[in-house]
């Protein structure tokens, strides 16, 4: 199985990095998850509350370069890829308000894109064409 392959199945069933007999061991994840593959598939986005909170992380396919996105006392949640691969995108909750957040792979341009309140009775306000990755006009 290639290291891409381990690190996906990995990834996307929650799991912990395990050694592996005749490669070096990897220093543990701790609930790490919730994968989504860069569109063209160099990157993955995934979560991890290896700290304490939920906060966001971004790695090469290969297993390389490994880097943190987000730090925050909130739990991020639901990450996903902007068509083109520029952003990633990921919600937040906290006060009954749900928060949709764009940010670049590199972990800069954090940007607030939506929000929705749990009351059923207001919309989730969001910019359309920011979320499809549309040019605005």
């Amino acid at each position: 199985m290639s290291k891409r392959a381990l690190l996906l199945a990995i990834l996307g069933f929650g799991g912990s990095l395990q050694a592996v007999p005749g490669q070096p061991a990897q220093p543990p994840m701790i609930h790490g998850g919730a994968a989504a593959v860069s569109p063209d598939g160099s990157k993955i986005a995934f979560l991890s509350d290896r700290d304490g909170a939920t906060d966001l992380f971004v790695i090469a396919a290969d297993g390389s370069g490994e880097a943190r996105l987000t730090s925050t006392p909130e739990a991020e949640s639901q990450p996903d890829w902007s068509a083109d691969g520029r952003e990633i995108r990921f919600t937040v909750f906290a006060n009954d308000e749900s928060r949709i957040f764009s940010i670049a792979p590199t972990g800069k341009d954090r940007k607030l894109i939506g929000t929705g309140h749990l009351d059923g009775d207001a919309p989730l306000r969001v910019a359309p064409r920011r979320l499809l990755g549309a040019a605005a006009h």
